[in-house]
């Protein structure tokens, strides 16, 4: 797997320009959108920003978002097991609730969690043209959850003028298969772009127990997954000034997994499966302007999530949670003078929570309003500063300012130095606020980051990138197992280091290694002193991509992950990966996972996949 360039570049994500079209990334010296929220030099962002175009996707082999962001830079992934099980994404060690993720613009946090946040196996990978990850917190442009960063994700579009179209299949263990088809069209005013996926599998089992605990079923059956998406775009340049579009997906999941006993900590009989199903849908209409002194844009969208987990045996059980979101936002983008431009905008937000079932049930709602400023200045050719401030205000808690500076400087043509430091803040959920283990007077969750890097750019296109962090955040809201609530009894401390290296090292064959180095402890509260639960202190990805012949090329990925809490051990993974070209428009390819076979876990009790074959036809015409 190949991250194509650490601090990305982005021709047009769908979060800042509705359905523009991405265009391809051809060096280091492009733009990009998410960092600033308006075109900014990437030399001259100041931002940590991983992107992965959709070549990236496809050389990595991946068939799921856990699998190919498990080995960027900052990043670390926990799953329960094997696809289609609950997984968390943390940056730079944060927990999952501190990042928010964006589908074409759709936020897609989910409401109707206890700590709203997304569990990202259940974000489809199929028919994506670019991710990009935006490190530290981005409050001040982005609002509440985004401590640890922002995922922005946006789906295929048209590269060119007509019609293209892609298809891909794929078939292995555990009798997996995967099919998608995806449609771009472009010409004159008009763009569109459509796709469609299903992807299943019989999977293996989720729960193993521990070879010292109670109990343990390496044997017990296999828990499936079964996933159906359908995602559309669409933008239409009105006049010379005006131009509408819209965006959505619809998504349906099952995943089976086994049952807990009253305190959840183990499986009282693997044997017997129980249901998550997954109906998840989202869409965001949007007008773009262009009046001559700036160009606005007005975005309106809905993300809605039904989750609902039947039990059937030892305690029968049958629970729905729905969560909404209705959002509205503004933004707008001016150039005062030449190397002086000011990006401004506001936003407003409705979450809505409904439960019922066999726990009982009651429904709740908060809303988030802000407004935000932010000034990019260039006041040497070498030097550029942006300042962002923001304040929001929240229905229960009130009003909070956040902010965000940042510097980079052209020491020279090929080495930049920059640094950021930023203030961020998360708004509770409204199971934290209202639930019956719920708090209605907790106030918001705070913190401070900062960091500094340098990216030095090799004359032969490689790049070699440092950056060193730190995440300070307060007030944060846990389970008081005293008083049987959600309280603010809690603080952390993250701090660490990011390297990253892509060396071409001949026309043929090009290495890429991420490595990161996580201190995260807890600073207040029941267990303070202690390490953040299930952060590891080294995470090490190495890829190599090796064009064997002008028809075949091949790719090895090795994953290192060492120095964990709850006892877990150390574990190194391996993957290989095949293309062969059958024409000019399809390629035949085989990927192994976990090539060795390793026996590992990443959360307590649950076992990762083992080694799997997986042969695929891809074609575009």
């Amino acid at each position: 797997m190949t991250t194509r360039h650490f601090l990305g570049t982005v021709a047009a994500l769908g979060l800042m320009a509705g359905g523009a079209d991405a265009q391809e990334i051809i060096n280091l010296e492009e733009v990009t959108f998410s960092a600033n929220l308006t075109e900014t030099e990437l030399s001259r962002s100041g931002a940590s920003v991983t992107v992965l175009t959709a070549e990236d996707i496809a050389q990595s082999g991946a068939t799921t978002m856990v699998d190919l962001l498990r080995r960027q830079p900052g990043l670390s992934l926990t799953q329960n097991g094997g696809m289609g099980s609950p997984a968390t994404l943390r940056l730079r060690g944060t927990e999952g609730r501190y990042t928010a993720i964006f589908v074409d613009g759709i936020r897609i946090d989910d409401p109707s969690g206890v700590q709203t946040q997304t569990d990202i196996a259940q974000v489809a990978l199929s028919n994506i043209g670019r991710i990009e990850i935006l490190r530290g917190s981005q409050s001040a442009l982005y609002g509440g959850s985004s401590v640890g960063g922002v995922v922005n994700i946006t789906t295929l579009r048209a590269e060119e003028d007509g019609l293209s179209q892609t298809f891909n299949a794929e078939a292995g263990s555990n009798a997996t298969a995967l099919v998608s088809y995806g449609l771009a069209y472009r010409q004159g005013r008009l763009e569109l772009s459509f796709g469609l996926s299903h992807q299943r599998t019989d999977g293996e089992t989720g729960f193993e127990g521990t070879p010292t605990g109670v109990i343990y079923a390496p044997n017990a059956e296999a828990d499936g997954y079964e996933q159906t998406k359908l995602n559309f775009a669409a933008r239409y340049q009105v006049t010379d000034m005006l131009a509408l579009g819209v965006s959505g997906f619809v998504q349906r999941s099952n995943t089976e997994y086994d049952t807990f006993d009253t305190l959840g900590f183990a499986s009282l009989d693997p044997n017997a499966d129980a249901e998550a199903d997954w109906r998840q849908w989202g869409v965001r209409a949007f007008a773009e302007f262009d009046l001559g002194m700036g160009t606005q844009e007005i975005g309106v969208s809905r993300y809605n999530v039904e989750r609902r987990y039947i039990e059937r045996v030892t305690f029968p059980s049958d629970n729905t949670y729905i969560g909404e979101r209705t959002r509205i936002d503004w933004k707008g983008v001016s150039e005062l003078s030449p190397g002086y431009t000011l990006a401004y905008g506001a936003d407003w937000e409705r979450e809505d929570y409904d439960q019922s079932g066999t726990f009982g049930g009651f429904r709740s709602d908060t809303t988030i309003s802000g407004v935000y400023a932010q000034i990019l200045a260039r006041p040497t050719d070498a030097l550029d500063v942006t300042a962002a401030i923001r304040y929001d205000d929240h229905s229960r808690f009130g009003g909070f300012l956040t902010g965000r500076v940042s510097f980079a400087y052209q020491a020279s043509d090929a080495l930049t130095l920059r640094a950021q430091i930023a203030r961020g803040f998360r708004a509770p959920s409204n199971f934290e606020l209202f639930s019956a283990f719920g708090d209605p007077t907790l106030g918001a969750e705070t913190s401070v980051s900062g960091e500094i890097g340098a990216d030095y750019r090799l004359a032969n296109g490689g790049l070699l990138s440092a950056t060193v962090f730190e995440v300070r955040i307060d007030g944060k809201i846990d389970y008081d197992f005293v008083t049987s609530r959600y309280a603010q009894i809690g603080a952390s401390r993250n701090r660490g280091v990011e390297l990253f290296a892509e060396v071409p090292l001949t026309e043929r064959l090009g290495l890429t290694a991420a490595y990161t180095y996580t201190d995260a402890k807890v600073t207040k509260g029941p267990t303070a002193g202690t390490r953040l639960a299930r952060v590891p202190r080294h995470h090490l990805s190495v890829g190599a991509d090796l064009e064997i012949t002008d028809r075949l090329r091949g790719s090895v990925g090795v994953l290192h992950v060492a120095d964990r809490t709850a006892g877990l051990q150390d574990y190194t993974t391996a993957d290989m990966g095949l293309r062969f070209d059958l024409t000019d428009t399809a390629e035949l390819s085989l990927r192994v996972t976990n090539m060795f076979d390793k026996d590992y876990q990443e959360v307590t009790g649950y076992n990762a996949p083992g080694r799997a074959f997986y042969l695929g036809l891809a074609a575009r015409f």
